[in-house]
């Protein structure tokens, strides 16, 4: 048995919504990486990162940010907070359907948003692209600068990966780890994820059990700080 997640198994249980995080399942590979992009509402006071970042830093909370209280989109802008001494608002929203249509009809000035969604709004001139969180400019939306190249040292999205029940055969797992590092090498996987948005970004077994550590550690000092 395979189990398919991302950082879900993390911020759920530090939120309380499980009993249970990554050390209860067995890494077998990480496969894809989702960005996420800053959207902005067209009707927000400012046009681009720096000026969000000072009118957020001259009145705290006065920048208002649609998320899901406890999921990545809440964590994605914590992230920028503890970088940047930021405080904004958060508006909670009962999934990503609702905060994005939240951003689009301008109940916030700011939501995290995928790829798709942003090239799609972007050029209906219905949001702005403020940042993408990868460490370089996305192909797809070249448009768009980095964090990291904005002055916040920040690469988060959405790192998908496989898992597998402890006690999983060695062999088993190994199997299993060569089968996605082959398919992360196959044009047409590649394409795929990046016609959904995504990017091959593989981890093997150790590699993905290192990150997923390093990854709760962060996420844990980021919801005892807030």
């Amino acid at each position: 048995m395979l189990l398919a997640t991302h950082r879900y198994i993390i911020t759920s249980e530090l939120m309380g919504n499980s009993k249970f995080t990554h050390e209860a399942l067995q890494p077998v590979a990480q496969v894809s990486f989702t960005p996420s992009i800053v959207g902005a509402s067209t009707k927000a006071p400012f046009s681009n990162l720096s000026e969000m970042l000072a009118m957020a830093k001259k009145g705290p909370e006065s920048v208002t940010v649609g998320v899901v209280l406890g999921s990545t989109s809440h964590f994605m802008f914590s992230l920028i907070e503890d970088a940047a001494k930021v405080k904004f608002r958060f508006v909670d929203y009962e999934g990503t359907v609702a905060r994005t249509a939240g951003l689009l009809k301008d109940e916030v000035m700011l939501s995290d948003v995928n790829v798709l969604t942003a090239q799609k709004e972007i050029k209906a001139g219905a949001i702005n692209g403020l940042a993408i969180s990868t460490a370089e400019r996305e192909t797809v939306t070249p448009q768009i600068p980095t964090l990291k190249e904005q002055g916040l040292d920040i690469v988060y999205g959405l790192p998908r990966g496989v898992m597998a029940p402890l006690g999983t055969p060695a062999a088993t797992v190994k199997f299993w780890d060569e089968a996605f590092a082959k398919a992360a090498k196959d044009p047409a996987v590649i394409a795929a994820l990046q016609g959904a948005g995504s990017m091959v970004r593989y981890l093997d077994a150790a590699a993905y059990g290192e990150f997923l550590d390093q990854d709760y550690a962060e996420h844990k000092r980021l919801a005892q700080k807030n």
